[in-house]
Parts: structure tokens; C-alpha cells; sequence
């Protein structure tokens, strides 16, 4: 799993708006959405609704397992995305 994707997933899901999400990890609100789409087709699943930005119930349970994963991936106990 990229873990670029894994973060614009976590970022956009805290944020509840792509451009939001795109501005705290310094990218393109087009690639966000570009990596959230590409999870979603890896996984199988629609993980965000659009239109409000909201977890559908695939990602309400996907977001309990790649939280800790990501933690784990970046070295620390508090993600960049949490700030």
C-alpha cells in the first residue's frame, strides 16, 4: 500500500474537504483526490462520500486499521496529519 495514498485518505478524512486536506500535506487538491481514488479501486471499496466529504461504512472500518499503520510507517508517535 502507498503510504502517499494512505495519508491523503487520513488527511481528507479529518479534514472533510479535499483542498483542505490537499493544503496541510503541501499537494495538489488533484493529487489527493487522485490517491484517495486509487485506494478506494486497490481496496475495492468507496472509503469517502463527495459530496458532503464523509467515511462511507467501508471507510469508517478501513480508517481503524491504516491509522496505526501509517503511526507505525512515519518513525513516530504523532503523525504530521494530526497537527
Amino acid at each position: 500500500m502507498d503510504l502517499r495514498r494512505l495519508a491523503s485518505f487520513l488527511a481528507v478524512a479529518e479534514e472533510g474537504h479535499f483542498g483542505k486536506a490537499a493544503a496541510r500535506l503541501f499537494r495538489s487538491p488533484a493529487s489527493v483526490t487522485a490517491h484517495v481514488q486509487q485506494l478506494e479501486r486497490e481496496l475495492g471499496a468507496r472509503l469517502l462520500d463527495r459530496s458532503p466529504v464523509r467515511l462511507t461504512p467501508a471507510g469508517e472500518r478501513f480508517i481503524g486499521h491504516a491509522s496505526p499503520q501509517a503511526r507505525g510507517s512515519s518513525g513516530t508517535r504523532d503523525p504530521c496529519w494530526r497537527r
